[in-house]
């Protein structure tokens, strides 16, 4: 089996306010997300968003997105 197969995943990431634009500038550039497909949810009475974005990524990226992403569930 191949290594090199293309996933596309949606998945969401909690994220606090004070990190959102470092996250969002991460998922641009190391994971060529498209920030206007970035959908963000208010969390009521928290200081945190919930996010959602599709990645497609390879096998080596899936692992550096694991280690990089913080806080995320495949969906």
């Amino acid at each position: 089996m191949s290594t090199n197969l293309t996933k596309s995943s949606l998945v969401c990431t909690f994220v606090e306010k004070k990190f959102l634009e470092k996250v969002y500038s991460n998922l641009k550039k190391g994971f060529n997300v498209d920030i206007n497909k970035i959908f963000l949810f208010n969390i009521e009475d928290k200081d945190k968003y919930l996010i959602t974005y599709k990645v497609s990524l390879d096998y080596e990226q899936r692992k550096d997105f694991k280690k990089r992403m913080k806080n995320f569930i495949y969906i």
